[in-house]
């Protein structure tokens, strides 16, 4: 296995620096992070991939609002693109900070 770092959900990523905070053991991370997230379907995560975390580190998941605003920026100023990204996000009535915000 290589020391590769896994993409973990900010919940998830959050909840392991609390328990990291309080001084828990890896042992206990799992248990907790696994028990505070058991009935909550709208975060998933893979165990293996939450052991993996622990021991070579991870990164936070980008929410959908970062996400659109890294694809926004990678446009050049007004482009097309970045226009049809502003006006459709308008009209789903989404505001992005630095993109339609």
């Amino acid at each position: 296995m290589t020391n590769v770092k896994v993409t973990l959900p900010k919940e998830v990523a959050e909840a392991i620096e609390r328990y990291r905070i309080r001084g828990a053991s890896n042992k206990s991370i799992v248990s907790d992070v696994v028990n505070d997230f058991a009935d909550d379907s709208l975060i998933s995560f893979d165990l293996d991939e939450l052991l993996i975390a622990l021991v070579n580190g991870y990164e936070v998941e980008k929410s959908p609002e970062e996400k659109v605003r890294e694809y926004y920026e990678g446009f050049s100023i007004g482009t097309t693109s970045r226009i049809a990204i502003k006006q459709t996000l308008n009209l789903l009535g989404i505001k992005i900070k630095e993109v339609n915000a």
